[in-house]
């Protein structure tokens, strides 16, 4: 995962090992639905403000 600021899957993976970066599901951005789609956003605009990203 080195090289990545942030992981964010579309299913429920076991990698087995921890990424070491935020993880954040972003499966129901597939579902094109605003309501659904809203906390993935506000969840990946949180972890680039927690970690300093840009």
């Amino acid at each position: 995962m080195k090289g990545y600021d942030i992981f964010t899957p579309i299913a429920a993976t076991d990698l087995g090992f921890e990424p070491g970066i935020p993880v954040i599901e972003a499966g129901p951005i597939l579902f094109r639905i605003p309501a659904m789609s809203a906390p993935v956003f506000d969840n990946i605009e949180a972890a680039i403000k927690e970690h300093g990203l840009s």
